[in-house]
């Protein structure tokens, strides 16, 4: 096991029934979730993987939320700078929680956390997070690990979304 999966164990990982739903949709049923949720029908959605864990919603906010800022603070990332901006946030973010995922003992392939862009206001694109979660969709701001609600006119915004 490479140091990195044993210090993710570690530092943060008490048990994959925790964590996600215990069942797996596929990506079909994943992309339908998120139509639903309004993600324009001229996105493309990426998603590699055939099948997806649906995380809990409490599980993402409060105990990867809690490690992932302590994993930003040790690597000295204070906020937003040009060299580490919102994109790099959001990749990171979903790039880890991933790795949670893969250390943990789940059966399908992938963890439904990805990364989207969207017109924040009007001449501002912003990158966060998304996720399907037992209580359905959320979208995340990974400068904090909080929560945030867009509106709808925001979620029609959404011109890149990916699991990837």
């Amino acid at each position: 096991m490479s140091w990195l999966s044993e210090w993710i164990k570690k530092l943060f990982y008490s048990s994959n029934k925790t964590a996600t739903e215990p069942h797996n949709i596929s990506s079909a049923a994943l992309v339908n979730k998120l139509r639903e949720a309004g993600f324009p029908p001229h996105v493309y959605i990426f998603r590699p993987d055939r099948s997806y864990a649906l995380p809990k919603k409490d599980w993402l906010l409060w105990q990867y939320g809690s490690w992932y800022k302590k994993v930003l603070k040790g690597l000295d990332i204070a906020g937003w700078d040009k060299l580490f901006d919102c994109d790099d946030f959001a990749r990171l973010y979903a790039d880890l929680c991933q790795a949670c995922h893969a250390a943990g003992n789940s059966r399908s392939e992938g963890i439904a956390v990805g990364k989207l862009a969207y017109i924040e206001a009007p001449g501002r694109p912003h990158a966060i997070n998304f996720a399907v979660t037992d209580v359905g969709v959320i979208f995340v701001e990974p400068q904090w690990a909080k929560e945030v609600k867009l509106t709808d006119e925001q979620v029609r915004s959404i011109y890149w979304a990916t699991l990837w």
